[in-house]
Order: C-alpha cells, then sequence, then structure tokens
C-alpha cells in the first residue's frame, strides 16, 4: 500500500485554537487582562532570546509550545535543559509576576493538556484511510511534546511510523527532513502517495521534495473528499 503523510497540529488536532483556548484559561485564573497578542509577543521574544531555537532537538518548536514543554524529557544536555525552564521562568515571570512561575507553568501545562484531542472527524477517517493506504505521522515539534499529543489524543497506534522535527533535527520545510521522509521510505520499500496537512509551506514542500500532491487540510475539515483520486500504491 502507498502511504500517506499527515500532519499533526492544526490537521489532526487543534492548535493554535488550544493555545488561545488555554492562555486565555490560564489568564483567567489569575485575574491577569494582557491581550493575548501581547502574550504571544512576548513568549517569542523570550523564545528568540532563550539561544534554544537552533537546537536540533527542538527544531521547529514554537515559543507557545516550549511553554509546555518538558524539556528534562526533550533534550539530555542539564545545560539546555535549565535554559528551557529559564525560558519559561522568564515568560512568567513577565505575564504573572505575582505567581510563582514554577506553578504557573505546572498549571499551564495542565489545561494545555486537557485541550489535547482529535478533531470530531478524525478517528473515522484515519480508520477508512488505513483500510487503503500506510499512515505516517509528520510533524514539527520535539519529539517528546509531540509523542506525548499522539498519546493525549489517542492517536499513536494509527500510525506504522512517526516522523519528528525536533528528531530528525530539522524542520519539515527543510532538506534534511525531506531526506529522512525518504530514507524511511526507502527502507521500509514503500511509496508515498500524499501528504496531508494544513501548511503549505511546510507540509507543501515536503509533497514537493517527495513529488506527490499536497492535500491542503481547512483546519477542523475532514479532507477525506479530495482523497478520492489519490491512488492506493
Amino acid at each position: 500500500m502507498g502511504v500517506l503523510l499527515v500532519d499533526l497540529d492544526d490537521t489532526l488536532i487543534p492548535d493554535a485554537a488550544a493555545r488561545d483556548q488555554a492562555m486565555s484559561s490560564m489568564l483567567g485564573e489569575f485575574a491577569a487582562t494582557t491581550p493575548l497578542a501581547e502574550v504571544w509577543r512576548v513568549a517569542r521574544g523570550e523564545w528568540q532570546a532563550s539561544g534554544l531555537r537552533n537546537a536540533p532537538a527542538l527544531a521547529g518548536v514554537s515559543s507557545w509550545e516550549a511553554l509546555w514543554t518538558d524539556f528534562r524529557a526533550t533534550v539530555p544536555d542539564p545545560v539546555m535543559q535549565l535554559a528551557g525552564r529559564d525560558y519559561q521562568v522568564r515568560v512568567w515571570d513577565r505575564l504573572l509576576p505575582e505567581v510563582d512561575a514554577a506553578t504557573a507553568s505546572a498549571r499551564f501545562r495542565s489545561i494545555r493538556e486537557e485541550l489535547v484531542h482529535p478533531f470530531e472527524w478524525v478517528p473515522g477517517a484515519l480508520t477508512s484511510w488505513a483500510v487503503t493506504h500506510d499512515l505516517w505521522c509528520v510533524t514539527n515539534g520535539s519529539s517528546w511534546l509531540q509523542r506525548h499529543k499522539l498519546l493525549l489524543a489517542g492517536l499513536g497506534p494509527a500510525f506504522r511510523e512517526v516522523v519528528i522535527s525536533g528528531q530528525v533535527g530539522a524542520e519539515k520545510s527543510e532538506r534534511r527532513f525531506h531526506d529522512e521522509v525518504a530514507s524511511r521510505l526507502a527502507r521500509r520499500g514503500v511509496a508515498p502517495v500524499a501528504v496531508i496537512g494544513d501548511s503549505i509551506t511546510s507540509d507543501g514542500a515536503l509533497a514537493a521534495a517527495l513529488r506527490v500532491r499536497h492535500v491542503q487540510v481547512q483546519t477542523g475539515v475532514d479532507p477525506s473528499g479530495d482523497l478520492k483520486s489519490i491512488p492506493s500504491t
């Protein structure tokens, strides 16, 4: 069977909406009124200043994902683990200066975890797609966090392989990621037939590199109708 390469965030599970909902809940619990746009500006600035964005294990990790990443489970280097925790502390110290940063970090992770779930159409669609195709998940993020999301969403068993930017050390839009996916396909003796995902920049680039169709997903919408013309081999 041919392989469908499927994105995770904002394709199978909510990301941007869940991010905003989690932060709104967090701020509300502590009676903070900072606008979300300012929150994410602070997070982006601190993430850029952390020096961690270029670490291979954190390739493709966004500032908002870094806020609920377990850096001890993500990177083996104690110095990088400390830098990751320091990033989270700096963000919470700026957003909620009257709240202990460790308490804020743990609470935000808990809130965000509760919002990890598949879109309503996803379980049935994956079951249907698996009848005619092998399913691989291809996603940007840290290896720990993306696998944690798959576990929380109950989607892990659907995929024969999971390829994560933090594991590869390159983002999904980059050649190194494309080469890693192609190498894994070749080792298994299978061929890709399509990339399914919401992003033209990352999913579209992977599809172009593999010379297959990009089925662009509108977040929250089942793309199964667009797969009818996709061959099974």
